[in-house]
């Protein structure tokens, strides 16, 4: 799916999980938020594979009440760094 194409697929019957496969910015998650939620789904949260620590998350907390992240930024620099 393109940033600015409607998410194929979607109806208010869709059951399980949702996903959005691309790199998030610029507000791209919160559009997809609005988006789903336009469709007639609800949202439960939103899982990131790296918080990068930037505000990105708090931006999102004001859409959705829970986002998890595999790994943050610190996480990651910490790992690289004991190599």
């Amino acid at each position: 799916m393109g940033q600015n194409q409607p998410s194929r697929g979607m109806s208010s019957r869709a059951k399980g999980c949702y996903h959005r496969r691309c790199h998030y910015h610029r507000g791209s998650t919160i559009t997809a938020i609005e988006r789903v939620r336009e469709a007639g789904l609800m949202i439960d949260r939103v899982i990131a594979l790296i918080d990068r620590e930037e505000g990105g998350r708090e931006n999102i907390m004001a859409h959705v009440d829970r986002v998890d992240a595999v790994l943050t930024r610190t996480e990651i620099m910490s790992l690289y760094r004991k190599v």
